[in-house]
């Protein structure tokens, strides 16, 4: 029970928070996904890094990842693959002008967080300045909902183990639970005013999206630390570990949402519906 408060507590701070990063204005949104960004880059580095000198050397890569970030933000008019592949090509070019046995051993870990964390930072910008505020929250509320959902529901009934292996606390009564919860509450997303560009099929449908991806980010991010053998990213949000442990759906969650976006604008666009 005391766990749970501490999740909870803990929980509206953080939604506290993401709301007035997202909706006070465009540089307090800036500041905020900054420290997003920065914050799951160095968790990530700190745990591939064991070394003195590799931890040394992150100071260096979080700059180039947060210049790239700021890049996509105070010049939208720049494609997000163009500042992801430009950013690739720096870290992959980086081995030439270091000596070492295997040259691309780090280059790897390196890039990883260009598409597991960076890109989805990237896209982020793209639906605040392209969809506004309320719908960006809107997707993060999704995730919340079917985080809680699935936290709330296991707790409760959950017997049998989703994944046991990577995942050993989350369960399939959990699951469905959260995805029932999601699923009747997005259907209703289509009454808020600011989200009215989406019918409630169309909301439904990316509730999919969301329940699909934010589990599989979730596991991910559970395999990941279990090979580096670690419990939780950091420890700065008490209850639920650090940024990426937070993030971990979004983060894979996001390029989906944008790829249904797409193809929502393809299908009114075209003849044959």
């Amino acid at each position: 029970m005391k766990t749970f408060w501490i999740r909870t507590a803990t929980a509206l701070l953080f939604a506290a928070l993401m709301v007035v990063g997202i909706f006070w204005n465009q540089y307090s949104f800036f500041l905020l996904m900054s420290v997003i960004l920065m914050g799951s880059l160095y968790e990530y580095f700190i745990i591939i890094h064991s070394e003195e000198k590799d931890k040394r050397s992150t100071r260096l890569v979080l700059f180039i990842f947060w210049f790239f970030y700021a890049a996509s933000f105070f010049l939208p008019q720049i494609p997000v693959a163009v500042l992801i592949g430009v950013l690739a090509f720096k870290l992959l070019a980086r081995p030439l002008f270091f000596k070492s046995e295997q040259p691309f051993s780090k280059t790897q870990h390196d890039l990883l967080p260009v598409l597991w964390i960076s890109l989805p930072i990237m896209l982020t910008n793209q639906i605040f300045f392209e969809k506004g505020p309320y719908f960006l929250f809107a997707i993060f509320s999704l995730i919340w909902i079917y985080d809680s959902g699935c936290y709330i529901v296991g707790s409760l009934v959950g017997k049998n183990k989703l994944m046991e292996h990577v995942s050993p606390k989350k369960t399939i009564e959990g699951a469905q639970g959260g995805i029932v919860i999601t699923f009747i509450i997005a259907y209703f997303f289509n009454r808020i005013p600011q989200l009215a560009e989406l019918s409630s099929l169309e909301w439904l449908l990316i509730a999919l999206v969301v329940v699909i991806c934010a589990t599989i980010g979730d596991l991910v991010e559970s395999a990941f630390k279990r090979s580096y053998q670690v419990k939780d990213s950091g420890s700065i949000m008490p209850g639920h570990g650090g940024f990426l442990d937070r993030f971990d759906a979004y983060f894979f969650t996001v390029p989906f949402v944008m790829l249904a976006l797409w193809l929502f604008d393809f299908v009114r666009r075209s003849d044959f519906f």
